[in-house]
């Protein structure tokens, strides 16, 4: 779920454009091609939300997701989601990682801000969501469960930096290399023997290569140096070559070691042919990486595949090793009261601002595994977990649901609606819907209450089943839980963009659509509907993190209704309401 909310209107072809009704309605007017002429139909229609029968269905909410800076801007689409919908749920601004800040404060500005506006508007907000593994500020909360620094000697935090390279890709271990060039060239003896010693540490274990290199002349160390998860010392020697007689640079072949890689207090000694040390460290200036300025100076990226790393250069203060501080790792008792603190505040800071206008929240989103649906997803199994990534449940076990319903009935509203969300619900084997089911009933075990389940639909028309959506429908129904299609879009499916759809697949989208929106409604008791939110409500724009280029709304980019329009309108009638030309 994670989206470029960029929305850029522009003209599309035939098959794309349908009646300029909305254009008109919301104040932006473009001409209708003559080849347009047998979608004019749709001009017939209504706004969406005025075909919802408010008398049968006292609870439905028909959603839209949204740009908070668009909504905020107050353009079409605005209009556009203030015309046609109930209520509003933003696809990232209310989430872990743009609310929490690198300190860990929230900054809940945006937020307060968007409240004011949809309240504004007379529209109601869906919360999205406080306990999911997916856009949050991993960086932050992967940094309270670091090893604790406990100062025995002289050490000194606020000036121990080290050299920090994070490679995001595997590839040939000289395609994406580290060059550190000496800030002063050690004088060296061919022939003679040379041991390179420092301290080191990574974010997963494994193992690099290291080459002296001078005016492209070198060789490589005579060992690869073993990375731990904990600062190491480590040793490897070099017999200098022919021709070298100052060292300028040392290649760290990283390639291979897809991570993050700590480098610290590098020393470079002439030893004898029994290993023994015959001189003092020959790497004079800032061999501690403690001068900042001169170590993001000294280091340099370089090889085909450079472009691999995702940070480069000198670490945070506190972050480098110190001779006189003694790294304590955490138990594992001890991440799981952080990690749950963490929760806790969390959630009570965002109930803070938003209890006196949201009533709903997906509580926990996409907990089951996909692999093995029975099980919880995890990130244990993941060799480097993106910065807005984070597993709650790693450290919380089984119960993280549970302590995050916990916490939001302690902060929130008494009368709050909290769901459970995943997607693949739909799918034909049941083993994903089944999972969150049973765990449903687990979380409920422990004395908390779930009031609904959230299905995220987006799904494609080259795989869409509607047998296995009504299958869901009926068994999510039959739990006597509020039932809510928190995400929906359909796209063409096999990739098919915007510019190649033919006006049959258009016809078929459609039906689909109401196909979905029927088999709700037919399947899901009044007294349970709790609404079905349309994630986007436009085709995408080329360039979209979230189906680029792709035809998947009810309207175009030129905000012009398509056939999809009419169809999901007829879903929700419950009846045709206009003939077309079908």
């Amino acid at each position: 779920m994670k989206h470029l909310d960029k929305l850029i209107p522009m003209v599309l072809g035939l098959a794309l454009l349908a009646s300029c009704a909305d254009n008109d309605a919301l104040g932006y007017s473009v001409s209708q091609p003559d080849s347009t002429a047998n979608l004019n139909y749709l001009k017939q229609y209504d706004v969406l939300k005025s075909y919802v029968d408010r008398t049968t269905n006292p609870n439905f909410k028909l959603g839209t997701g949204v740009s908070v800076s668009e909504f905020e801007a107050q353009g079409m689409p605005y209009r556009l989601a203030s015309t046609n919908f109930d209520e509003l749920t933003p696809r990232s601004e209310m989430t872990h990682g743009a609310v929490v800040e690198t300190d860990g404060s929230l900054d809940t500005t945006m937020v307060a801000k968007f409240l004011s506006s949809a309240q504004s508007a007379e529209m109601s907000v869906y919360g999205h969501t406080l306990c999911w593994h997916s856009a949050q500020n991993g960086i932050y909360l992967n940094k309270q469960l670091e090893p604790t620094a406990i100062i025995t000697g002289a050490g000194d935090l606020a000036s121990a930096y080290c050299f920090k390279a994070t490679n995001g890709k595997l590839v040939n271990p000289w395609e994406c290399q580290a060059i550190f060039n000496f800030p002063s060239p050690p004088a060296v003896t061919p022939g003679k023997t040379y041991e390179l010693e420092f301290m080191v540490k990574g974010s997963v274990e494994g193992t690099v290569p290291v080459s002296t290199f001078s005016d492209w002349n070198g060789s490589d160390f005579n060992s690869a140096i073993n990375v731990t998860t904990s600062w190491n010392k480590v040793t490897t020697t070099n017999v200098m070559k022919d021709g070298i007689t100052a060292l300028k640079s040392l290649i760290f072949h990283l390639g291979h070691f897809v991570g993050t890689i700590y480098i610290d207090d590098l020393k470079f000694y002439e030893v004898d042919s029994k290993g023994n040390v015959i001189n003092k460290n020959l790497n004079t200036d800032n061999w501690n990486f403690n001068d900042a300025a001169v170590t993001a100076s000294s280091w340099i990226k370089f090889g085909w595949s450079s472009g691999t790393f995702t940070e480069y250069g000198v670490s945070k203060a506190g972050e480098g090793y110190e001779a006189g501080i003694t790294y304590v790792d955490k138990t594992d008792a001890e991440k799981k009261a952080i990690v749950d603190g963490e929760l806790e505040r969390w959630i009570k800071g965002m109930m803070g601002t938003c209890k006196s206008y949201i009533h709903a929240w997906d509580i926990v989103s996409e907990p089951m595994d996909d692999a093995d649906p029975t099980q919880l997803k995890t990130g244990k199994n993941i060799e480097k977990q993106p910065d807005d990534a984070f597993y709650w449940q790693d450290y919380l076990g089984k119960d993280y649901a549970v302590k995050a319903i916990t916490y939001a009935r302690k902060y929130g509203n008494s009368d709050d609606k909290l769901f459970i969300s995943d997607y693949g619900l739909e799918a034909k084997d049941d083993k994903k819907l089944d999972g969150l089911l049973n765990y449903v009933k687990y979380v409920e075990s422990k004395g908390v209450t779930v009031d609904g389940i959230s299905t995220e639909m987006n799904l494609e028309m080259d795989t869409v089943n509607i047998d296995a959506i009504t299958n869901m429908f009926k068994k999510l129904a039959a739990t006597g839980k509020l039932i809510r299609i928190t995400q929906l879009d359909l796209g063409i499916g096999s990739g098919i963009l915007t510019g190649n759809v033919t006006d049959a697949q258009y016809r078929a989208q459609a039906d689909m659509y109401q196909a979905i929106i029927k088999a709700y409604f037919d399947n899901v008791p009044a007294a349970q509907r709790y609404g079905i939110t349309l994630w986007y409500p436009l085709d995408q724009i080329t360039g979209s993190s979230w189906h680029s280029g792709e035809p998947i709304g009810l309207w175009t980019q030129s905000y012009d209704r398509k056939r999809a329009y009419g169809s999901f309108a007829n879903g929700l009638a419950g009846k045709e309401l206009f003939s077309s030309d079908k």
